[in-house]
């Protein structure tokens, strides 16, 4: 039995070793901090929960930031980003035997704010703003002799949310997003190019 309690004692001394050893080495890799600076490209997916009427979606991210200091904000830095955001999902509506299904291909381009406001070394924190428009369409499921009007669904988009990036590695994040857009909450990873 003593032989177990020591296994297991040396056991987590090796895994307080490792962890430290990670934590250590992580620190190193951001002591220029996760603001993103003029020319960084960022690629990633997303998980939409509550995308345009329906409960999950799918979407894809890109951003290129184009400017540092925007504001000349002194010890807050700052920098100005672009890009689009595609995203897809679908879903089922009805009542007495009448089924539709909608089909929602939202696509925004984006202009992103980021602001060092948590002065952390593994944090990013942005504003964006979206304009775009969904290319939705609506189908009529299983219905035989249906004589209605077939609704009309789509348009023109605004989009705007605050998120984060926490960073994994200096190339790999996670991402979430909360406000209006393709969904209320995006979640995902990013890959720094």
């Amino acid at each position: 039995m003593l032989n177990k309690e020591t296994s297991r004692l040396s056991a987590g001394k090796k895994t307080i070793a490792v962890l430290f050893i990670i934590v250590f080495s992580t620190s190193m890799i951001f002591a220029e901090g996760a603001l993103p600076s003029k020319g960084d490209t960022f690629v990633g997916g997303r998980l939409g929960l509550g995308s345009l009427g329906a409960g999950v979606g799918f979407g894809a991210n890109f951003e290129m930031v184009t400017q540092n200091d925007l504001l000349n904000l002194g010890d807050l830095p700052d920098a100005l980003g672009f890009g689009a955001t595609v995203g897809y999902s679908t879903y089922t509506s009805g009542w007495i035997g009448y089924h539709w299904r909608y089909t929602n291909i939202a696509i925004l381009v984006n202009a992103i704010y980021h602001i060092d406001i948590l002065q952390n070394e593994k944090i990013d924190t942005f504003v964006k703003f979206g304009l775009g428009y969904n290319a939705g369409s609506v189908k009529i499921d299983d219905v035989d002799g249906y004589s209605g009007r077939t609704p009309t669904h789509g348009g023109v988009l605004v989009g705007s949310s605050v998120g984060g990036r926490y960073f994994l590695s200096d190339a790999l994040a996670l991402v979430a997003e909360l406000g209006l857009g393709f969904a209320w909450l995006q979640l995902g990873v990013d890959v720094e190019l």
